[in-house]
């Protein structure tokens, strides 16, 4: 990993091993390693918070179990049906499928405000009457819950982005200056599926560039060593490598070759390695995810100090209705400096990501609007 990381001084190349380990079938991702450690940094905290209200329950872990459900359902459930609604009809069941990926942050909120509603409210039926009560749970009402939940929610999702990073997924709009990140897995991942027998795929930039934010790549692919291979691989290399690469930028392109059929590339075999060297161009990106993940992490030390300093005496639902207008008006603008996840967001005005955050600054508005201006310092949300 380039130690440019922290300075963004300059484009650096983004090409980090996904997984902390791995042997045989199974491996261990960063991206489930931060996803998890969200969970359990959250639940030390949320255990300290308690504890230091005097509210501390050995049961608390319910809570947990309620928000973890709410969190993988709900963001699964929201990607398919905000961004792949199609789905649904070719296999229901995918909905219900959050371990193949395809996660939405903003149905992990809605999934979070539900899962944490059932947790918090008792249903009962009186006749045809449907009688909901705050269950009051360890003293607390659902708008007290959600005021100490959304800061480990915080937290959660400053660990998600970093996985997000390492994973190169959520990809940035294309700087156009020095300034960036060029995201090179996405392209080896590709030459590992097009051409036979690929083993590594190493990266160099170059002191030239074509134009600001394109710096030309030194490309080296090593090929598995036998020489029993060797007939194939440049076969498929003389017929698939140009095909591994755009000719121009396009909104998931991280790697280009203007040159188009012109590229000219060189097989080398030694006595230890068999490998290929070619030039191409780098697209420098806006790094979005660690954007998102910056924010997110100011917002839970903003929002833990102000719970730290008020702690029983917050008015229920100030530190909710707070990080619901910060983190989706910040989601909106940050949206500005990513590429649209599908095509049909290329048509609008807003894309998904903006649109599903404004019925939830409107929610934290109203929030804020009844703890601050009706100055209800015992307000309960009663239905």
């Amino acid at each position: 990993m380039n130690s440019k990381l922290f300075l963004f001084l300059d484009s650096f190349l983004w090409d980090p091993n996904i997984f902390i380990f791995q042997w045989n079938e199974f491996g261990l991702t960063w991206y489930s390693l931060l996803f998890t450690l969200g969970f359990i940094l959250g639940r030390a905290i949320i255990f300290y918070i308690y504890k230091k209200e005097g509210t501390f329950n050995k049961m608390l872990d319910i809570q947990l179990i309620y928000m973890i459900i709410g969190t993988l359902l709900g963001s699964r459930i929201g990607h398919i049906i905000f961004y792949n609604p199609e789905i649904i009809s070719i296999n229901f069941l995918e909905l219900f499928k959050f371990w193949k990926g395809g996660l939405s942050s903003h149905g992990s909120a809605f999934g979070i405000l539900i899962s944490m509603f059932f947790y918090s409210y008792s249903f009962k039926f009186k006749g045809l009457k449907l009688k909901i009560n705050d269950r009051l749970r360890h003293g607390n009402n659902y708008l007290k819950v959600m005021d100490r939940m959304v800061i480990v929610v915080a937290l959660a999702a400053c660990f998600i982005r970093i996985g997000n990073f390492v994973n190169s997924e959520i990809v940035g709009l294309p700087t156009n200056s020095k300034y960036g990140v060029i995201q090179l897995n996405p392209y080896s991942d590709k030459l590992k599926q097009d051409l036979p027998f690929v083993k590594t795929v190493t990266y160099k930039k170059k002191e030239t560039s074509i134009s600001p934010g394109h710096p030309n790549l030194n490309i080296t692919v090593y090929f598995k060593n036998e020489k029993y291979y060797e007939k194939r691989i440049r076969a498929a290399v003389d017929r698939l490598l140009l095909r591994t690469m755009p000719a121009q930028e396009g909104s998931y392109s991280h790697v280009i070759n203007p040159k188009k059929s012109k590229l000219e590339y060189t097989f080398v075999r030694t006595k230890n390695a068999f490998y290929l060297n070619y030039e191409a161009v780098g697209v420098a990106r806006h790094p979005a995810q660690l954007y998102e993940s910056f924010t997110s992490f100011l917002l839970f030390i903003i929002l833990f100090l102000v719970w730290y300093k008020k702690k029983i005496m917050l008015k229920p639902g100030l530190l909710f209705g707070l990080f619901l207008v910060t983190l989706f008006t910040l989601r909106i603008l940050q949206e500005n400096f990513k590429e649209n996840q599908v095509r049909f967001e290329n048509e609008m005005t807003l894309n998904m990501g903006q649109i599903l955050s404004i019925p939830l600054i409107i929610l934290g508005m109203l929030l804020l609007f009844f703890v601050v201006y009706r100055n209800q310092s015992n307000y309960y949300l009663k239905i």
